[in-house]
């Protein structure tokens, strides 16, 4: 029925779509990983333990701080991560 570009595609945007909808009624932080020099205060100060470093790195050549995907549910949208940010490469969602 489809190509397999097409059907890869259509996965993408589910996932996506559910990512969102998840999100919408929870805290979350969207953290900019080109801006994020990797000083990883966010890791350190968040209370949850919800952030975590990159296996890759980015144009810069640093390993950024990374949102856990395993428990955003538990983000409480305390913006600590974001006032311990020395690049403003973090943004919470409430």
């Amino acid at each position: 029925m489809y190509d397999e570009k097409t059907t890869t595609l259509l996965f993408f945007i589910i996932n996506l779509l559910r990512k969102i909808r998840k999100f919408s009624n929870m805290a979350h932080i969207i953290i900019d990983e080109e801006k994020c020099k990797a000083c990883y205060f966010c890791i350190k100060f968040c209370p949850r333990d919800l952030i975590a470093e990159s296996k890759e790195h980015n144009r810069l050549g640093y390993f950024p701080a990374l949102f856990s995907e395993e428990g955003p549910e538990e983000c409480t949208g305390c913006k600590t991560c974001a006032l311990m940010c020395p690049d403003t490469a973090i943004e919470v969602y409430k």
